[in-house]
Parts: C-alpha cells; structure tokens; sequence
C-alpha cells in the first residue's frame, strides 16, 4: 500500500479522498504521511493535494468523481464491500468519460467479508462494475515494485482514456512488508492526453 502510494504521488494525485476499510486504509494514511513532505509549493509552503476522510464510500467515490471532472488526479482506495457501494457512481464516471483511479485492495468476500484474510475475488466485478456495457481497465500489480508503477500509470491511463482505472492489489502485498530494490524515478513526463488551455 505504501508502494502505491508513493506511486500515486510520483504519478501527480492531487485529490485523493477515502473511507476507512481494511485492508486499505494504509493506503490513505500512506498518502498522508508522504504528501505533506513531498508535495508543497516550493515558493510558498502550501499544500498541492487535498485529501479527504469521506463519511462513507459513497461520498468518497462522489468526491472523486467530482474532482476527475474539473482536471485533478483524482484517486480512492478501498477493498470488496466499498467497491459494492461504488457502483452507481463508477457506471456515471464510464458513462460520462470522467477519469480517475480506484484502489482496490481486496481481501476475502463476499459482502463484509474476512477483512483479515487475502483473496483475489473483485476482478470480474471490478471489471464490469456499472449498469451494463461497462468495461474498465483493471491493473493487478504482483509486486511492490508493480504496486509502485502501476499508481503512476493509472493515472496517465485514466487521462489518456478518459475513464476508471482500477488497480487491483490485495490484503498480502498491501498490507504486508516486503523487501525491494530501491524505486525508480518515473523516466517520462505525465501523460495527461487531450487537455485544454486555459484560452481553449
């Protein structure tokens, strides 16, 4: 989850905001505790993100929505029963071509589920979630380094497709320590796709 976050970070997220759910809580607490250092104006001090504890998932995902509308990198973490709750509010972003980024960190379902046990049982849903004629881009990183990549590549696909971008993670890798060579920095620049000026 740390792996990702700082993926996330590296990746440009300015907006992120979340409910707390094991196992992905800390996700959000990663982004917390590396945002404020890594993440300012350099010429005034303030903060270029925002992140936001929702009320519930519904809210979180809503805000998310919102943000990935007016141009944000805009992201949420959770694990199966948020994403249950997500679904009206995905099939809108599919619908209406909003992009932003999902973090699931699964664990064993269905509904509440063992939030202390590991599975992989969210990515058909991930993958249609929606109404109907939905198919989303679903990453499912199997390292730390992967969790570290795929939070900046989430973001460069969401933009470039104008969509949802889930990144499917589970309790083991996220919640867990794991050694790894030191990460790299991203090499390319943002990949934002078709974005206006400011006199377009």
């Amino acid at each position: 989850n740390t792996a990702g976050a700082l993926g996330a970070i590296f990746g440009g997220v300015s907006f992120a905001a979340w409910y707390p759910i094991t196992p992905a809580t800390s996700f959000a607490d990663a982004l917390n505790e590396y945002l404020p250092r890594l993440r300012r104006d350099p010429e005034t001090g303030k903060a270029t993100y925002s992140v936001i504890q929702a009320e519930d998932e519904i809210a979180a995902i809503g805000m998310v929505i919102g943000a990935g509308w007016v141009g944000a990198r805009a992201m949420t973490s959770t694990s199966g029963p948020g994403i249950s709750l997500m679904t009206e509010f995905a099939g809108f972003a599919y619908f209406a071509e909003v992009p932003a980024v999902i973090w699931d960190i699964q664990r064993m379902g269905p509904s509440t589920g063992l939030p202390t046990r590991v599975s992989q049982g969210d990515v058909l849903k991930a993958y249609y979630l929606g109404h109907g004629d939905t198919r989303h881009v679903c990453l499912l990183p199997a390292s730390v380094q992967e969790c570290f990549a795929f939070g900046n590549t989430a973001f460069d696909l969401a933009e470039r497709l104008q969509t949802l971008v889930f990144v499917l993670s589970d309790l083991d890798i996220g919640m867990n320590l794991w050694p790894t060579e030191p990460f790299k920095y991203p090499e390319k620049p943002m990949d934002r796709g078709k974005v206006l000026s400011v006199d377009d």
